[in-house]
């Protein structure tokens, strides 16, 4: 068996305060993949993950074997789904609620008295309550298998099985962990620290069952609760994974196999530790449609680049756009909706700076009206943003861009996913998807952004080369590729 033990940290997100994002669940790339290559594969998680089935059933995967130290520690033995109806919870009799998307507001004479939090699917994540001065009191916090997992009181969230006994208590200040004394599942019945509770849960309750023949994949980040020393008597291979920074020593390793997902993240390492790199995505051959459409589109990601940089890509590619403009468009992606804030204030400054020198964004009429009505008019811009929302929305978005350009926007998800549909990329980073001059150009400041536009848009012979290149890469970035390297690792042959 192979043990995957993941960064999982935060609980799922509520789509009544927070936008939908494209969420990265560490390590399931990798299960799916050793699972393909017919070897059995286990989940163990070490952090509170009341919703943890949701995210299973969302991402559409399930172990060979699953363990959750806090599904021991609140005796929880079973992954079946109910629903839990929050009308079945206690309610003043003069109770109204107000319904609106994921969210139920309930109030008492006009004054808030709770907001019920629902997830994607319609269950409930958590309720809050509040006083007369609109504070939170007290926080419900619900398991997926419906029901009441944790309640926050003030400094204090207390634990509870699924016939409501409350099974331990957790000083989220002092970090202190008090067992219910009526239970006996644990060693003590008090810890200074919660990450005592969890390593002790983890040693007893599964490393002592893990055998000669399984291997642990530890990704080691700064948040994990259990000390990377506990798994080193074992056969552990160890993974650093960008998504979730590690300031800690990585001589402590020893010799055991070290697995990285990307050349920035090697680079930084002692030349003493031995390691692998082993992409975290796999590329699959999924060829876009951009080359069937009247307009080319210039994809640019800005989720990670700052406003000044932002107006400065807007501002160089501007005199490009305004030449091609009847051809081209450019189209921003980002996850972050507070980005598209920022692309209409950069527009509003360029429409500023070149009064009269453009329309932007004027609606589409067909062919023969414009032939006839468009004469006489200004260049019209397309400059459209979209936010991605989902891997598949990310996807069939990419499926249509002719080109991606990133600046400071290092995304493995992304770039991997722009290798896959086949499209060249623009960017001022060096990473492992991009070869420069073969499937895209590594720019040195944002005057090359121009240049590099109209190398590939301008020139289809470019294009079809960075194609072939990125059909070469997708070989090394291959399902089969990848696993060989797993495979490699997994049967104990030195790899460096």
């Amino acid at each position: 068996m192979e043990y995957f033990v993941p960064a999982w940290h935060g609980q799922l997100i509520d789509w009544a305060f927070n936008v939908p994002r494209i969420e990265i669940y560490d390590e399931i790339s990798n299960m799916r993949l050793l699972r393909k290559g017919d070897r059995k594969v286990g989940l163990v998680l070490t952090d509170y993950q009341p919703q943890y089935l949701t995210k299973l059933n969302q991402i559409a995967f399930y172990p060979d074997e699953l363990f959750s130290v806090f599904d021991y520690l609140q005796d929880v033995n079973t992954h079946e789904s109910q629903t839990v109806d929050y009308l079945d919870l206690n309610w003043p009799q003069n109770i109204r609620f107000d319904f609106t998307p994921f969210k139920i507001m309930a109030s008492v004479n006009n004054q808030l008295y709770a907001n019920i939090i629902f997830d994607f699917n319609g269950k409930i994540l958590n309720v809050e309550y509040f006083d007369e001065n609109g504070q939170i009191t007290k926080k419900l916090i619900f398991d997926t298998r419906g029901f009441i997992s944790s309640v926050i009181i003030g400094d204090e969230e207390i634990y509870y099985d699924p016939m409501g006994h409350w099974r331990f208590k957790h000083n989220i200040k002092t970090d202190a962990v008090k067992i219910n004394p009526i239970f006996h599942f644990t060693n003590k019945q008090e810890y200074a620290h919660l990450n005592e509770l969890v390593t002790e849960v983890m040693e007893n309750q599964f490393l002592n069952k893990v055998t000669d023949d399984d291997h642990l994949i530890v990704t080691l980040d700064d948040q994990a609760t259990v000390n990377l020393d506990v798994y080193k008597s074992y056969r552990t291979i160890f993974a650093l994974n960008q998504y979730y920074p590690y300031k800690g020593d990585l001589s402590k390793i020893d010799d055991h196999y070290l697995i990285v997902d990307n050349r920035e993240i090697a680079l930084k390492i002692d030349p003493s530790v031995s390691y692998i790199v082993i992409p975290t995505f796999q590329a699959e051959f999924k060829l876009g449609h951009s080359q069937q459409l009247r307009k080319q589109i210039v994809g640019v990601f800005i989720e990670h680049t700052d406003y000044e940089d932002l107006k400065q890509i807007v501002f160089n590619l501007y005199p490009h756009l305004l030449n091609h403009a009847t051809r081209e468009e450019i189209s921003f992606l980002y996850y972050d909706n507070k980005k598209e804030n920022e692309i209409n204030q950069v527009l509003a400054e360029l429409k500023k700076a070149h009064p009269n020198e453009f329309e932007l964004n004027r609606p589409q009429k067909d062919e023969v009206e414009n032939q006839f009505e468009d004469e006489n008019k200004l260049p019209n811009l397309i400059i459209k943003s979209q936010r991605l929302s989902s891997i598949a929305d990310a996807i069939k978005i990419l499926d249509k861009i002719r080109l991606l350009i990133s600046w400071n926007s290092n995304d493995p998800f992304i770039q991997t996913a722009a290798v896959s549909v086949g499209i060249p990329q623009l960017q001022n980073f060096e990473t492992l998807q991009l070869i420069n001059h073969k499937n895209g150009l590594i720019c040195k400041d944002m005057s090359e952004l121009a240049a590099g536009t109209n190398y590939y848009l301008d020139d289809l012979g470019n294009w079809n080369q960075a194609l072939m290149f990125n059909v070469q890469l997708m070989n090394a970035y291959s399902a089969e590729s990848m696993l060989k390297k797993w495979q490699t690792v997994l049967s104990d042959k030195k790899v460096l």
